[in-house]
């Protein structure tokens, strides 16, 4: 197929006495042409034979997604030095920002991450993942920062459960649990099947001994889990079990 292809386009570029241009936009509509088609390996070539002939920075776009769906993170980080601003874009910055990452350069991707963040606060995906940088650098205020930047600034959609979990979730590292329970709720009122939101849910609430919620927590948790949680369970029971023991005693008591 590539061996026919390439005489098929020789003919058209000798018949048209095509332009450098134009030639380089013939090899990018068939890269991308084959990358449509999953046929990754021709769609590779295509893209090797474009870039050893100086392409527009525009084709640097399709590029990197291509590079990014093979998991092709070391080139693209070779082929960032040689990217200019205008051939990014916020989906270019947070795949270089994965490229990074996965090469080694922890630093380097927070700091693109972190940047496309203050740069697009109601950017979803550089929001969500700045708030997860900041939680492993430990700074829970800017992570907590970054959240209610997000959510003050877009109307409520569907999958910002997320980010009120999230929310909750470091309030509850910094102990603040009636505010942490707060946000858990509110992430449940969006999306009441989830099933890591009733997990911290019970945690919360039999932490401050609230034992009927945190059985309500649970028992939600290992219904909606699609992973194996057997010492959840066995957690739960105890928990019955001295649920049943305290009613008993209150009876005895009355």
């Amino acid at each position: 197929m590539k061996k026919v292809t390439c005489i098929t386009l020789s003919i058209i570029f000798s018949y048209t006495q095509a332009s450098f241009n134009e030639l380089n936009w013939m090899r990018y509509f068939w890269a991308t042409y084959q990358q449509s088609s999953n046929n990754y390996e021709h769609a590779q070539q295509w893209y090797k034979e474009l870039f050893d002939h100086s392409p527009s920075v525009y084709a640097y776009k399709g590029y990197v997604h291509f590079l990014d769906r093979i998991h092709d993170y070391p080139q693209i980080v070779r082929l960032s030095k040689h990217m200019s601003p205008t051939s990014t874009d916020s989906e270019i910055e947070m795949i270089l920002a994965r490229a990074l990452a996965s090469t080694g350069d922890t630093k380097g991707s927070f700091k693109k991450i972190t940047d496309l963040a203050a740069k697009e606060p109601t950017n979803q995906e550089a929001a969500f993942s700045a708030a997860q940088v900041y939680i492993q650098q430990n700074n829970l205020e800017k992570a907590i920062e970054t959240i209610d930047k997000f959510l003050n600034k877009v109307a409520r959609r569907p999958t910002h459960f997320i980010f009120y979990f999230l929310k909750g979730s470091v309030l509850a590292q910094q102990s603040n649990k009636a505010a942490a329970l707060k946000e858990i709720k509110e992430s449940l009122s969006i999306h009441p099947q989830f099933d890591k939101a009733w997990l911290l849910y019970a945690i919360i609430h039999e932490q401050v001994g609230n034992i009927p919620e945190a059985v309500q927590g649970y028992s939600s948790y290992l219904k909606y889990t699609q992973e194996p949680a057997p010492d959840i369970e066995q957690h739960l029971q105890q928990l019955l079990f001295q649920l049943k023991t305290l009613q008993t005693s209150s009876k005895k008591t009355n």
